[in-house]
């Protein structure tokens, strides 16, 4: 665990002993992901192990969308390949008959508008979580990973 997240579940605890202490309706917790979603396990001890239906997932540990909008007023051209441009395929197609993007010459354009982008933030198997545990312990709130998101998988 790292001394940021150590500190942080300390001044959390000491919140929580400040509110009411065993009458506490909250307190933390520290897991290990046993499987991924979408039947997501977390181990907390020999006793305690969670699954989907007890755990609540913020954005900070689950896929998901968010639209993201750009003026396109920096006047600079972006120089379009398969890899960052989902038309390129779609013209090389229009242009030459063909679906290779290869067929299809290099271009640049200003982009501006709405685009969804996907943020891949799901938790993968050994990752240590910071939980607030809520409902009496039948539920838990996955906060966050205590160390930053693994790139390996």
């Amino acid at each position: 665990m790292s001394l940021d997240a150590q500190r942080f579940v300390e001044l959390m605890k000491q919140v929580a002993r400040m509110v009411g202490d065993e009458s506490a309706p909250f307190a933390f917790a520290v897991g290990t992901v046993l499987a991924p979603e979408p039947k997501l396990q977390i181990y907390v001890d020999q006793k305690l192990t969670l699954s989907d239906k007890q755990l609540i997932l913020t954005n900070a540990v689950r896929d998901y969308e968010v639209k993201l909008t750009t003026k396109g007023d920096d006047k600079t051209a972006v120089i379009c390949t398969p890899e960052n441009d989902a038309h390129y395929t779609d013209m090389a197609m229009l242009t030459s008959g063909s679906p290779n993007p290869t067929d299809f010459a290099k271009h640049n354009h200003a982009y501006s508008g709405d685009k969804w982008w996907k943020v891949n933030l799901a938790l993968k198997i050994g990752e240590s979580v910071l939980m607030l545990r809520i409902d009496g312990g039948q539920k838990y709130i996955v906060l966050d990973r205590v160390d930053p998101p693994r790139k390996d998988i």
